[in-house]
């Protein structure tokens, strides 16, 4: 703990025995040997620490042509502070179709297709949001022994917190017709 000197440790010390309320919040109070109250100062603050994890759920190991995906994204405050003006967007990429909603449509999602937008103004300490929903291979696409990763990413940015993004990645077969093409001997 550091300690002040002379009035200022007085007036500290006063300050904080009749009103608590009116000093640092956010800071632990730590009493010395004889009672006084005062903040701990010495140790790192932990600031606002957002991450976000993507993940996708497939019914079998390698997708075909109108096959549903489930996309789930957690936006996490790891950190002591709130995380302030955060925004998760998601571009799908252009094989897939947005399904529906699992888990976690509310006001603050923003649907400009192929775009989902996610804003929060505060993620507090601790907390942890998902939204769940599926995607649709589209249907036209013909299948081949060819096999291809479609990946999709989540940025996100906030205030206070970082920024970066996450990636979801599944195998799909695509077919591809190829024609054939014979010569006449004569």
């Amino acid at each position: 703990m550091r300690k002040l000197s002379g009035v200022l440790t007085v007036l500290l010390v006063c300050l904080t025995l009749v009103t608590p309320a009116l000093a640092m919040p956010d800071e632990p109070m730590v009493a010395d040997e004889g009672g006084v109250m005062a903040f701990d100062v010495t140790g790192p603050m932990a600031p606002a620490d957002l991450s976000v994890m993507k993940s996708v759920e497939t019914a079998s190991p390698v997708v075909g042509a109108g096959d549903t995906v489930t996309y789930t994204i957690e936006i996490s405050n790891t950190g002591t502070f709130s995380v302030t003006d955060v925004v998760v967007s998601d571009d799908l990429p252009p094989i897939l179709t947005f399904g529906v909603w699992l888990e976690g449509n509310d006001s603050s999602v923003i649907m400009q297709p192929p775009s989902i937008v996610w804003e929060a103004d505060s993620i507090p300490a601790g907390e942890t949001y998902r939204l769940r929903f599926t995607a649709t291979v589209a249907p036209d696409i013909t299948p081949q022994t060819m096999l291809m990763d479609v990946v999709n990413t989540a940025v996100y940015t906030s205030a206070n917190g970082g920024s970066g993004s996450a990636d979801a990645v599944f195998r799909m077969a695509m077919y591809l017709f190829m024609p054939l093409v014979m010569r006449n001997a004569n």
